[in-house]
């Protein structure tokens, strides 16, 4: 089995047995959601505690780029030491809810990008001119403020 399977095949089994055990109070259900042709995975919460409306992404993984990416993790489950458990690589799981500043200190990946993949991210969400921005070896200078400029 190649690598990227193993990875589908244990974010599924991991949500797969969270949602198993059900939600004590209130009329909530737990949904998986996989969209595995672009690798996506959630758990929703949907549903009623007496009088408050119950919804929202308690888990959501990805896969991006051969690594795990931890989106959001609103559980008490150790997902990324679950993960480790299962023979996914710590370097292949990055938590995408820390800082990326943070993330070479939590023993798991670090996502570090390349200034030429930083210049493509940026390039394909402005349409002002590549000029505006100094992009070095490991760094990101904007020289240019302009109002309108978004980058996300």
């Amino acid at each position: 089995m190649d690598k990227l399977e193993h990875y589908r095949q244990s974010i599924q089994a991991l949500l797969t047995e969270y949602v198993a055990t059900p939600i004590s109070n209130g009329a909530i259900e737990s949904q998986i959601i996989f969209d595995t042709q672009r690798d996506h995975y959630q758990v929703t919460n949907v549903g009623w505690d007496g009088h408050r409306r119950v919804y929202g992404c308690v888990l959501h993984l990805d896969i991006k780029d051969g690594k795990i990416w931890l989106q959001q993790n609103t559980t008490e489950m150790r997902v990324a030491h679950e993960l480790v458990a299962m023979g996914v690589a710590k370097e292949d799981i990055i938590l995408g809810f820390q800082a990326t500043y943070v993330r070479e200190y939590t023993g798991f990946g670090s996502s570090l990008i390349s200034s030429s993949a930083i210049r493509m991210r940026i390039n394909s969400r402005l349409s002002i001119a590549d000029s505006c921005l100094m992009v070095g070896s490991n760094s990101v200078s904007v020289i240019g403020c302009f109002p309108t400029m978004r980058l996300c």
